[in-house]
């Protein structure tokens, strides 16, 4: 409730956000990073699925762009 009331939302949508039904937003992200001092690479993770991989991968091909990599 505590941190609903400092991000501005109402203990249904804070509900939502902690059961992962709605996805914090960029602004939550960067007010709890803030806050509570975590990282942002921890709070945003950024890996790649597999088969993103694969389907980013083949697109680069297709589009003959060498100079892009994952």
């Amino acid at each position: 409730q505590d941190l609903g009331k400092i991000l501005g939302h109402g203990k249904t949508y804070m509900s939502e956000l902690m059961n992962g039904v709605s996805p914090f937003s960029m602004r939550d992200i960067i007010i709890i990073h803030k806050l509570f001092g975590i990282k942002l690479e921890t709070l945003i993770p950024t890996t790649i699925s597999e088969k993103d991989r694969v389907r980013i991968k083949t697109s680069l091909a297709e589009l003959n762009i060498p100079k892009f990599r994952l």
